[in-house]
């Protein structure tokens, strides 16, 4: 039985004006766009475009902006869902709302055409990575059918080309555009994620942009239910709790570094896998987070990960994470995309209006357990005007009995698909 993983992102464009405009391997480290020097690849890494460590560079920072916020609740977000939706909207950008928004996503140092390109091999790549897991990710604009809007060809065809962009052309006045939008939402998530707008909707809406990423995968060797048992976890306060631990012995991917322990556990034929990080006891996992956003420490935390025989604790879980970004998108240097003077988004409509982004919301869902693992994200962003090897050291052993991060990554780009900490292992 396999499991599910999926994500959805979704941008809402709108105004306040009315008629404006007249329309078994090694880990793979990846080299950060801002590190201060090349990372040092393991053997078998495959070179390809920038734009996978600049998403992953994004999502670490806003992750850890986000747990910052949060130290001592679970959080959990979809780092690639995020950057390609926001990847699309920069499409509409200009002058310094694009550099600020291009340096956020850590894209500043290539032009539009090259982080497109790029970001559309990623998406293709990330949907054949491996023929035992099915991953697909979808996207789509809803534009407002008005007689005063008219949205620049150029913006719609960059999305259709690169991103394979689905455009409708609708009235959010009518319910029955909620219900298509929804159904868009349900489809290309299977089920897992079944909404993401609700009627009415608000009449200064313009445009919706939508990102849906969704992963069916079950464990490579999976975890034995009859080795499941009860075990303490120790929440950041002290307190403990009991919860099931899946466990199961083996060769994995591990490393020991400085600080903490690390486990690669892989899906389908391995190139996607969960790596799972577990600080040394006492230290706190916020400190941890955040050293892992800072420039390079993510190329460094992936290297040298080594096949070695040892035992692996795991608490079967399952939590929910709802999340407004706005806060995390501006200290990252996005301010003047939220402004409603400064903000520049002429890129949309022609002729252009004062649009700026209003709202950013994250909502996730994950459960793990012995087969696999099941997931979900969703994003809204409302942008308006304003108007099997032989071992080379001792057995390791490895228990998840207090807070841990895991991602979720995909080998041969590199691609952080998800990345959270988990506080406390939440049962439904």
């Amino acid at each position: 039985m396999k499991r599910t993983l999926s994500g959805l992102v979704a941008l809402l464009l709108m105004t306040t004006v009315a008629g404006c405009g007249t329309n078994a391997k090694s880990a793979i480290p990846r080299p950060s766009v801002h590190s201060s020097g090349p990372a040092s690849p393991s053997p078998g890494v495959e070179a390809v475009s920038p734009i996978a460590p600049a998403y992953n560079a994004f999502g670490l920072e806003l992750y850890a902006r986000l747990s910052a916020a949060k130290p001592k609740e679970n959080v959990f977000i979809s780092p690639a869902s995020v950057a390609i939706a926001l990847s699309m909207v920069l499409n509409g950008a200009q002058g310094a709302t694009r550099e600020a928004m291009a340096k956020t996503l850590h894209l500043d140092v290539l032009d539009a055409d090259t982080w497109n390109r790029s970001a559309a091999e990623l998406q293709d790549r990330l949907t054949h990575a491996d023929p035992k897991v099915e991953l697909s990710i979808a996207n789509s604009i809803w534009a407002k059918n008005e007689r005063s809007l008219k949205f620049q060809e150029a913006f719609l065809k960059t999305n259709k080309d690169f991103y394979k962009a689905e455009t409708a052309s609708v009235d959010f006045g009518d319910p029955k555009t909620v219900d298509k939008i929804n159904k868009w939402v349900d489809k290309q998530t299977k089920g897992k994620i079944d909404s993401i707008v609700k009627a009415p909707m608000d009449p200064n809406v313009i445009m919706l942009l939508l990102n849906a990423v969704y992963f069916k995968g079950s464990w490579t060797t999976t975890f034995s239910k009859d080795a499941t048992r009860d075990a303490a976890f120790t929440l950041a306060d002290g307190t403990k709790k009991t919860y099931p631990f899946m466990q199961r012995s083996g060769s994995f991917e591990y490393k020991k570094a400085d600080g903490y322990q690390a486990v690669r556990l892989p899906y389908g034929d391995g190139n996607l896998g969960m790596l799972i990080l577990l600080p040394d006891e006492g230290a706190k996992l916020e400190t941890f987070t955040e050293r892992l956003a800072r420039a390079g420490e993510w190329d460094r935390t992936l290297a040298d990960w080594k096949p070695q025989q040892g035992e692996v604790l795991l608490p079967r879980f399952k939590l929910e994470s709802e999340l407004e970004l706005n806060d995390a998108l501006k200290s990252l240097g996005m301010s003047i995309a939220f402004d409603d003077r400064q903000a520049d988004f002429s890129g949309l409509l022609t002729p252009p209006v004062q649009a700026f982004i209003g709202e950013v919301k994250h909502k996730t869902f994950i459960q793990v357990d012995e087969k696999g693992t099941e997931a979900a994200a969703v994003t809204s962003v409302g942008v308006k005007t304003s108007s099997a090897m032989v071992p080379t050291t001792p057995p390791f052993r490895m228990e998840m009995n207090r807070p841990f991060l895991i991602a979720i990554q995909d080998r041969s780009t590199g691609a952080v698909l998800f990345v959270g900490s988990i506080q406390d292992p939440v049962q439904g």
